[in-house]
């Protein structure tokens, strides 16, 4: 089972990233009104970014495409880094700020949500223009940094928030209640994978295989959870429900 999955994993990523957003295409016009529509944005655009972020993979895969795998070679396009570093690092938690930013009801904590956004913003472009050339064959660490510490912060305000508001009190029908614990969950899982970071080599087979599943189940997890809230949290009126969290 675990070889299966090992084996697949492009595959079952891909899907959990697809179920999540096509749940969130077909509950549309529910959560048109709300906040939630930006959430649906993201994972819209998360299954966008990962399907045209795998060119270099289908190049090789299929044989159709063998052609387009040599014109690729020596190019700044040979590899995909520049690709999930702008549209994903960026670019997705960009999406997830705009999100929160949609649902934060305090004005002070939104203020401090913008400066913690431009300054992620300035300093992500920044290090891009110093190391341009670098920026095309591999990704730099301070961008996942950066990134994991812009959707902390969100989650962080979201949660303080939540408890000086009457939103509370209906926390239990509220999707960025359950968003917010399903990547507070996702991140406490992969972070303690990042202690062992210097394992993950060709060396160790064993540690390589394991982190893969680790991340195959929580992928899972995560999209599968979200589509799952959409599912649960679907408003029943859409009048009225512009704040509806």
């Amino acid at each position: 089972m675990n070889d299966f999955l090992v084996d697949h994993s492009s595959l079952i990523f891909h899907s959990a990233e697809f179920i999540a957003a096509v749940i969130g295409l077909l509950l549309y016009k529910s959560y048109k009104k709300t906040s939630t529509i930006y959430f649906i944005h993201f994972l819209f655009a998360a299954w966008a970014v990962d399907a045209i972020g795998g060119y270099t993979n289908y190049v090789i895969d299929y044989e159709f495409l063998h052609s387009l795998r040599y014109l690729l070679i020596d190019t700044i396009f040979e590899k995909n880094r520049w690709w999930y570093t702008l549209f994903w690092q960026i670019g997705a938690t960009l999406l997830i700020l705009r999100y929160y930013m949609k649902i934060l009801k305090s004005k002070r904590l939104l203020s401090i949500l913008k400066v913690v956004g431009w300054l992620f913003l300035v300093v992500s472009i920044v290090k891009i223009v110093i190391n341009f050339d670098a920026f095309f064959v591999k990704s730099f660490p301070i961008h996942q940094i950066l990134s994991t510490s812009v959707v902390l912060v969100c989650i962080t305000f979201y949660f303080i928030d939540l408890l000086g508001s009457d939103t509370i009190l209906t926390f239990n029908k509220s999707v960025s209640f359950y968003v917010s614990c399903i990547y507070l969950l996702w991140y406490l899982t992969i972070a303690t994978t990042q202690f062992y970071e210097p394992y993950y080599n060709s060396v160790d087979n064993a540690y390589v295989r394991l982190r893969r599943l680790i991340y195959i189940y929580a992928i899972f997890g995560m999209y599968g959870s979200f589509a799952i809230t959409l599912i649960y949290c679907r408003p029943k009126k859409i009048e009225n429900l512009v704040n509806y969290p």
